[in-house]
């Protein structure tokens, strides 16, 4: 079935440190238009998102939609600062 998997880098930050965060989706059905929302947490402010299709910030939250193919994993990639 279809998977999908959130991580942040570092794990641990110190004060003022900036966070990556990255969601991977790995899609095994027919092919479909993935949507997701995410938002960072309190306190942090999106710096970057990069991701194939529409990617959109607003505030601390980010929406990204994507065509994606049977077999295939997309990823997006979220920079955020304090």
């Amino acid at each position: 079935g279809p998977s999908a998997e959130k991580r942040v880098t570092p794990a641990a930050v110190a004060p003022a440190e900036a966070l990556t965060y990255t969601l991977s989706y790995h899609h095994s059905g027919a092919d479909s238009t993935l949507a997701v929302s995410d938002e960072v947490p309190a306190g942090t402010t999106v710096t970057g998102a990069d991701g194939p299709g529409t990617v959109e910030v607003v505030g601390q939250s980010v929406s990204w939609q994507t065509e994606v193919t049977a077999g295939e994993t997309v990823t997006l990639t979220i920079e955020a600062a304090p």
